[in-house]
């Protein structure tokens, strides 16, 4: 297994960013497979998808690109997902979690899964896409948490794989699922 310091993120065109952060699209549809599993940061590509953001009844010029937009979990690459979001003959990286970011961050994308310096994400905070929890860990203003609507109080360290719950101040490792 590789081990670096820095993040991976992948560029996708607006709409879709905004869809997998804000509207449950659950698939990201590519014509390579992925073994990579885990959170990804989401980078919206500078160019986007006019027509299809208006189909999905939004603005093109309120959705952000060349920026960092958030992030998302993979946990599986298949064939055959039954998503709305799946168009045949693609890959299906299946995706779960995604959080946003309040304040993007302007970043140039590129083709493949791209290195980000962890420097850019400290002090940056990911929310929950259906409420802006405060997470309430001791140390979010130096660090990147992740919010937990499941779990009130818990948060997730971006990158690390530990989940920390405040109210007995104690980390743990994450569980697959």
């Amino acid at each position: 297994m590789e081990i670096s310091n820095e993040e991976r993120a992948i560029s996708i065109r607006q709409p879709w960013a905004h869809a997998i952060l804000h509207l449950g699209k659950d698939v990201e549809n590519r014509p390579w497979r992925t073994h990579y599993r885990g959170r990804i940061l989401i980078q919206a590509a500078l160019k986007a998808e006019r027509e299809e953001t208006l189909k999905l009844k939004l603005n093109p010029d309120d959705l952000p690109t060349g920026a960092i937009v958030g992030s998302v979990e993979i946990v599986d690459c298949v064939r055959n997902s039954k998503s709305k979001w799946a168009i045949r003959g693609q890959w299906h990286w299946i995706l779960k979690n995604p959080r946003y970011l309040a304040k993007p961050i302007p970043f140039k994308g590129a083709l493949g899964l791209i290195h980000v310096p962890p420097r850019l994400l400290n002090g940056k905070h990911f929310l929950a896409p259906h409420k802006d929890q405060k997470c309430g860990h001791p140390d979010t203003s130096a660090r990147n948490f992740l919010c937990c609507p499941l779990h009130l109080g818990a948060c997730t360290f971006m990158g690390t794989g530990v989940t920390c719950w405040p109210s007995v101040m104690s980390c743990e490792p994450l569980t697959s699922t």
